[in-house]
C-alpha cells in the first residue's frame, strides 16, 4: 500500500540509553516507528544499517510498504510494516489488475448467461398457434 509518513522516530537505543542489540544476531540495529496521514498508529520496523530503505524515511514522503498486525499483550495491534522494493510495487500493481481482469471476466460471464436465459425463457413463450403461421 502507498502512505504518505506524518511522524518518524530512528532510535538506536533503549529507555536506558543501552545500544540496541539483536538477541538473534548479535548485531545492533535501528528501531524505526512511522505515523502515516489518516492513523495516529505507530508502525514500526528495524534496519540494520542507516543504509536500508527503511532507515532512510523521511516526514512527508510518500513511500510503498506492507504492514503485518499482531496482537498486543497490553491490548491493540502492533503494526509492523516492510519497505516495497519497486519490483514489489510492480508486482502488487500486477496481482490489483489480474484481480479486476477476474472481477470483469465474472461480470461478462454473468451478463451472457443471464442474457442466454432470457433469450431462452422469450421463445419458450412461443405457442403451437404461433409456429402455425409460418
Amino acid at each position: 500500500m502507498q502512505i504518505k509518513v506524518t511522524r518518524v522516530s530512528k532510535k538506536d537505543t533503549d529507555k536506558n540509553g543501552i545500544q540496541l542489540v539483536s538477541k538473534k544476531y548479535g548485531k545492533p540495529y535501528f528501531n524505526i516507528g512511522i505515523q502515516v496521514e489518516g492513523d495516529d498508529a505507530w508502525y514500526t520496523t528495524f534496519a540494520n544499517t542507516k543504509f536500508e530503505p527503511a532507515y532512510n524515511i523521511e516526514e512527508g514522503g510518500t513511500y510503498h510498504i506492507s504492514v503485518t498486525e499482531k496482537p498486543n499483550p497490553n491490548g491493540g495491534v502492533y503494526k509492523n510494516f516492510k519497505m516495497l522494493t519497486p519490483d514489489e510495487v510492480q508486482m502488487e500493481a500486477d496481482r490489483k489488475e489480474l484481480e479486476q481482469l477476474r472481477a470483469m471476466k465474472a461480470s461478462a460471464v454473468t451478463n451472457v448467461v443471464s442474457t442466454s436465459m432470457e433469450t431462452a425463457q422469450a421463445e419458450s413463450h412461443i405457442t403451437a398457434n404461433d409456429l402455425d403461421q409460418f
